[in-house]
């Protein structure tokens, strides 16, 4: 099992992640279980096996956003976060949404500290176009 927090140096290892094609759909799965510290010193796990799509961007701006960068980590926690409803018992949706988007967000800047305006243009495109995704 990989651990992360928000001190690690994420650049030092992959994060334990491949590229498949599912059903003719391509995506990513991670190759073993994660295990996140996150801001708040809670730790979350994401198991073996987690299909997300990396980050969920239109084709016409992958040369500039890319679906899958050194933010991996920070999408793989997003991604699973949304589909595991996480907070959602705990808070409104709007108020879980947030705190979802700006845990992200953090691990973003930790990943890729000297890519701050696209980490804050990927930050409005996720509070822009996630409702949709997360009001499933």
């Amino acid at each position: 099992m990989k651990k992360y927090s928000l001190r690690s140096n994420l650049k030092e290892e992959k994060a334990p992640v491949k590229y498949i094609i599912d059903g003719g759909k391509k995506c990513f799965i991670t190759t073993e279980k994660i295990q996140f510290k996150l801001s708040d010193g809670v730790l979350y796990e994401v198991e073996e096996g987690f299909r997300f799509d990396g980050a969920t961007v239109p084709r016409v701006f992958w040369w500039y956003l890319p679906r899958l960068d050194d933010r991996v980590l920070g999408v793989i926690i997003h991604d699973h976060m949304y589909m595991k409803d996480y907070l959602r018992d705990c808070f409104s949706d709007k108020k879980a949404r947030l705190l979802i988007d700006k845990e992200w967000l953090m691990w973003c800047k930790v990943a890729t500290p000297k890519e701050g305006i696209k980490n804050k243009v990927m930050y409005q495109m996720v509070r822009l176009f996630g409702a949709k995704i997360f009001k499933r």
